[in-house]
């Protein structure tokens, strides 16, 4: 499917539906997109200006932006157009969104630790002697079989 626009809209080159969707096409600035699904997660990258047309490498990529699909119909032109236009709003430099991606990574597994925390703290404050995390999880394995 191609779609040039004279209005200096997004133009699609390539666009293939389906739950492995993807494709790619030009920005009114005359960059160059391709966004991609896998496992109902969508990536847009936008590539560098001077980047190549015919195949830029990763280090062409300039901004990015990820989005879960949820129910967004994929078999749909319509539906997969709306969801580049949000992404291209959405759309950050890459590092930075490298850098969110690893915080709420690690606010995650925090709040995983937090929770873990406080079930082995009940059964070890019965036990005074159990001050180290080896003693806690040897004594939450012995009790649990």
């Amino acid at each position: 499917m191609a779609s040039t626009r004279p209005d200096g809209a997004l133009a699609l080159e390539v666009l293939t539906t389906g739950p492995n969707a993807h494709g790619y096409g030009q920005l009114p600035d005359s960059r160059n997109f391709a966004f991609r699904v896998r496992n109902r997660k969508a990536r847009l990258e936008i590539y560098r200006a001077e980047a190549d047309a015919v195949e830029p490498v990763p280090s062409d990529v300039e901004l990015v932006a990820e989005s879960s699909t949820g129910k967004l119909n994929l078999d749909s032109p319509r539906s997969l157009t709306v969801l580049l236009r949000h992404l291209m709003v959405d759309a950050e430099p890459e590092h930075e969104h490298q850098e969110r991606t690893l915080r709420a990574y690690f606010v995650r597994l925090d709040s995983i630790l937090d929770d873990w925390a406080d079930a082995v703290a009940e059964p070890v404050a019965a036990d005074p002697g159990a001050h180290t995390l080896r003693s806690r999880l040897s004594r939450l394995f012995t009790d649990a079989a």
